[in-house]
């Protein structure tokens, strides 16, 4: 599994682009991030920033810079399914990023 990430031009916020993320987003059409996955993900294509989007600019002047190499991509998906199983169960671990 592939984890991409993406860099604002306007606000230079960096963020990870997670497979599961992509499979809702495309699930739901009415998401404003739905015509961004609607073909295959790649570096360069063009991201919605969605830090811009939420303080009233323009979102739309973001791209995929990168991809994340296997080994950090599995470490950072592991991450992410303990912090959503410990979310289920009621525990909210401190936000340190």
């Amino acid at each position: 599994m592939a984890i991409f990430q993406s860099k604002c031009n306007s606000c230079g916020t960096l963020s990870y682009i997670f497979p599961d993320q992509v499979e809702l987003i495309k699930q739901n059409d009415n998401l404003k991030m739905a015509p961004f996955v609607r073909t295959k993900l790649h570096v360069g294509k063009k991201w919605f920033c969605i830090k811009c989007d939420s303080g009233g600019k323009d979102g739309h002047n973001c791209k995929i810079i990168g991809e994340l190499p296997s080994e950090k991509s599995e470490a950072l998906i592991k991450i992410r399914k303990r912090e959503t199983n410990l979310k289920s169960q009621g525990f909210y671990l401190p936000k340190l990023y």
